[in-house]
């Protein structure tokens, strides 16, 4: 146990883990010692009482045997749950293993017996490793959620794995010591039965989970040939496994032929070139296991699943290659026949075998059904097939000299493997739908849901300060709302040269290209947020095309806020940018992914700070970064799909983590690596600290005093940082400091609602009338700190200042039609309702 906790720290196991993984690590390496013995008995016992004619008639027996019994299995896993099931193939196990050594011991020597004993004994290695595989990963999939399974299975796996290393390694020394390899059986029946110990603990420790592991007995579909002809992913999956129990076969006929040739031209052993191959293999499978997790998670699913066929399509082509270059020198053929089973075994347990158990994530609660069935029943089917297919190309070909006959053998295999390769690739495709379709049934709910919570009942907060219609907000209210409605397909151009008459007022509104480029220019002019919003509300209507070197121009200068906006209407073009302007969208993806690494540390390390204001400010800037990270998305990907994913990953309200996963997933089958290598760790959906290290190769995000991370956003640049963060965070850097040199800093600032509060608290000041109403607008029409904050700066004027950043106020000629006075008990204010309306207008309709 001392080497499995060990092994628990070296990877890195969370604490929630340590103890399931533990209790499976040792489940595995007791089931793996147990059938590595038997496999290598029984190998070695077929390989020499049977000929090469007669190894199909072998595979044959075991598909039609294992179908039987795996069907048995099901029926037990139904009726008494997937733990004890388990248990009873343990025991099962042991008492065919002692059942077979009893009869090889007796009868193996009789050669009428013989070669029927070798079918018999062979009959069962399949379906038990089958049986086994299948028990353990349908505990794994109620232990482990996708992001785990992707981290854990090969890993859980190590154990039999190291077991079977132990296994090939001592086999053929027991062999010697015992006389015959068939005592072996013995052992694996005497080393199987304490897998009943981790069975009992992991049931023990996982009641809830494990305890009703069972497949329901009614309103379920029926698993036959219409159902996965009508569910074309399931179809898939189905026969890319036919054709990897294929290629197991096929591998392995050519790996017993080449086996016996390799002891006939060597004089080696059987039991000894088995032994020793399979503990290379072993090897291999060990080192690959520990990469598994890596590999899966950076690489992806689709590189995971392609890579097996890829390479034993290569061996074989090698293996041809050779077989007409070197005509009768047999290294070359040999070398890469075993290279093939060497990667169909090493690949398949380290790699594939854990790709393909992400797949089955996205089955629903069918999951263990369906996987039996595909794993299980026909693969078996599988199995007889390829017997079959062997049994008439054995009848064909095997008179020929065995270097001929290994020859045409790779070249069916080159076939075979070319067109595995194809239809996973195609299953890769179905995967990514399958997990979209998912994806967008469980959102359904959430948008109006979000909806519903955005609601501002207009007749009850028509008032503040005076009740009823009577106050003039009211009024100006309902005729900016009405005016920004009228204007949704046009651009409210009226208001914009209530903004900007210096620029506009002289155009005339039919002249549309000067006018068009007149507010366009507009906007380099000011730096008013209301007028820029319209100038971006008017290119959403068709104004102008906003094209990738304006959405450059513009985005330059803007805030966060206005940037999401031109980003929303750049994305209204379903045209695709252009090759050159792709590594442009690339690099914003990259900026904007380093900048919300910087703001989740910042929100990681001033969590302990009870600012409930600061919080919620926090929260709205990485959400904001969000928001533009998947608007860059959508220009560089399928739009609808980002939406998908952004949709269920920003969903905090009644979230199933397992939802999240899928949508990370998705996207993780989406992007290319580079980006995928960023923004998958980010959106993980794991505590910072526990993803800081991945992180920390984009951004040098460390942890930091609240003081400094605090300074550090203060002094950021206000194109990334609004005044309303801004703001939060002078107040909580004051009173943890005190220092009044970072006030008098912001005492000077042209940022209104900054110099505000850097006043008051130097001064130790009440609030200010300015601060009142804006709280009170805020309260009565649900805004959010950052509008209230450019409300404050831009749409509040004092009587008997300059003319304030609402156009011209009050003094202009035209003037501003929504100013509204906001009478004494607000010190005569004046307010542009207007900037209000557009606020309210954007939190009804979620935009």
């Amino acid at each position: 146990m001392a080497i499995i906790k060990g092994l628990s720290g070296v990877i890195n196991l969370r604490p929630e883990e340590q103890k399931s993984f533990r209790s499976l690590f040792l489940l595995s390496l007791i089931t793996g010692i147990g059938l590595s013995y038997y496999f290598v008995a029984v190998n070695t016992f077929l390989i020499q009482k049977a000929s090469v004619s007669n190894l199909p008639y072998a595979y044959i027996i075991s598909g039609l045997g294992g179908v039987l019994l795996i069907k048995i299995y099901q029926q037990r896993q139904r009726s008494r749950g997937i733990i004890n099931s388990y248990r009873e193939s343990v025991i099962a196990f042991f008492l065919v293993a002692a059942f077979v050594f009893m009869a090889f011991i007796k009868l193996g020597d009789n050669q009428a017996y013989a070669v029927y004993l070798a079918y018999l004994g062979f009959l069962f290695n399949m379906p038990f490793t089958i049986i086994f595989a299948l028990s353990f990963s349908g505990i794994c999939s109620r232990l482990y959620n996708m992001a785990q399974s992707k981290r854990l299975l090969a890993l859980v796996g190590t154990g039999e794995i190291i077991a079977s290393i132990i296994g090939y390694l001592t086999a053929p020394l027991i062999s010697q010591l015992t006389g015959s390899p068939n005592y072996l059986l013995l052992l694996a029946a005497a080393c199987i039965l304490p897998a009943l110990i981790p069975i009992y603990r992991l049931a023990s420790s996982n009641h809830e989970k494990l305890s009703h592991i069972v497949v329901a007995k009614t309103a379920l579909k029926k698993l036959n040939l219409s159902f996965f002809s009508n569910e074309k992913f399931y179809l898939l999956i189905a026969v890319v496994s036919v054709f990897s129990v294929s290629a197991i076969y096929f591998v392995d006929y050519s790996y017993l032929v080449s086996v016996r040739f390799m002891s006939a031209y060597s004089g080696i052993e059987i039991a000894t070139i088995v032994g020793f191959f399979f503990s290379i293999v072993k090897v291999g499978e060990l080192v690959f296991s520990f990469l598994s997790g890596h590999i899966l998670s950076t690489k992806g699913v689709k590189f995971s699943i392609l890579l097996l066929p890829a390479l034993l399509t290569g061996c074989f082509v090698f293996a041809i290659t050779g077989s007409l270059l070197f005509k009768g020198e047999p290294i070359f053929i040999l070398s890469f026949v075993f290279l093939a089973k060497f990667a169909e075994r090493v690949i398949r347990k380290a790699i594939s075998t854990p790709a393909i158990k992400v797949l089955y994530q996205v089955t629903g609660p069918d999951r263990l059904r369906i996987e039996a069935t595909i794993e299980g029943v026909l693969n078996q089917v599988a199995t007889v097939i390829s017997g079959l297919l062997l049994l008439v190309f054995s009848g064909l070909f095997a008179g020929f000299e065995p270097l001929f006959f290994l020859s045409i053998i790779s070249g069916v295999c080159f076939i075979l493997f070319l067109a595995w390769t194809g239809l996973s690739l195609k299953l890769h495709e179905n995967y990514k739908k399958k997990i979209w379709t998912y994806l967008t049934e469980i959102r359904s709910d959430t948008g109006s849901k979000r909806k519903e919570n955005r609601e501002i009942d207009l007749e009850n907060s028509g008032s503040i300060i005076a009740a009823g219609d009577q106050h003039p907000l009211s009024e100006a209210l309902n005729r900016a709302l009405s005016a920004i409605s009228e204007s949704r397909n046009t651009g409210d151009i009226d208001q914009l040269k209530n903004y900007s008459p210096r620029d506009l007022s002289h155009i005339e509104s039919d002249d549309k290209d000067l006018l068009s480029r007149k507010i366009i220019s507009s906007y380099y002019s000011t730096d008013n947020f209301f007028h820029r919003l319209l100038v971006i509300n008017f290119l959403k209507t068709g104004g102008q095309r906003l094209s990738t070197k304006l959405l450059k121009e513009l985005g330059e200068i803007s805030d966060l806020q206005l940037k999401y906006e031109l980003l929303l209407t750049y994305n209204l073009d379903t045209r695709k940018p252009e090759t050159a302007d792709i590594f442009y969208f690339e690099n914003l993806c990259e900026k904007y992914s380093n900048e919300l690494i910087l703001a989740m540390s910042a929100q990681f390390d001033l969590q302990e700070i009870d600012d409930a204001e600061l919080q919620a400010e926090l929260k709205s800037y990485t959400d904001m970064l969000i928001r533009i990270l998947f608007e860059l998305l959508k220009v560089l990907y399928d739009p609808s799909a980002i939406q998908v994913i952004y949709e269920i990953i920003t969903n905090d309200e009644n979230q199933d983590i397992e939802n999240r996963l899928f949508a990370l997933e998705l996207l993780d089958n989406i992007l290319n690596d580079e980006l995928k290598k960023r923004l998958i760790p980010i959106f993980e959906p794991a505590p910072f600290d526990q993803k800081i290290h991945r992180l920390q190769q984009f951004v040098p995000v460390h942890s930091e005093s609240k003081e400094k991370k605090l300074k550090e956003l203060l002094m950021k640049d206000f194109t990334l940082v609004n005044p309303g963060l801004k703001e939060a965070c002078l107040i909580a850097y004051f009173n943890l400091t005190k220092d009044e040199s970072v006030l008098n800093a912001f005492f000077t600032s042209k940022i209104r609602n900054l110099h505000s509060k850097a006043s008051q608290l130097l001064n130790n000041d009440d609030r200010s009338t300015k601060d009142i109403m804006i709280a009170e607008l805020k309260k009565t029409y649900k805004l959010s700190s950052l509008q209230c904050s450019y409300l404050f700066n831009q749409a509040v004027q004092i009587p008997g200042t300059k003319s304030d950043k609402i156009g011209t106020a009050a003094k202009a000629k035209m003037g501003n039609p929504y100013s509204v006075n906001m009478g004494p008990a607000n010190g005569g204010l004046i307010l542009d309702a207007y900037a209000l309306a557009l606020f309210i207008d954007r939190n009804q309709s979620g935009a």
